[in-house]
């Protein structure tokens, strides 16, 4: 173990199981993303409109 990284195989994960966290994780960020988006363009909106 000595100067090795840690290889991901450990954790070894069924590939629809991964898929779907994969896919959730993605859907979870862009609302975020989202909804950042809108709540800066509103204060935007109030502050120069």
């Amino acid at each position: 173990m000595r100067g090795r990284i840690l290889s991901l195989r450990v954790l070894q994960v069924p590939a629809k199981l991964r898929n779907v966290l994969a896919i959730g994780l993605f859907l979870v960020l862009a609302g975020y993303v989202t909804f950042s988006g809108i709540r800066l363009t509103l204060l935007l909106w109030q502050r120069f409109g």
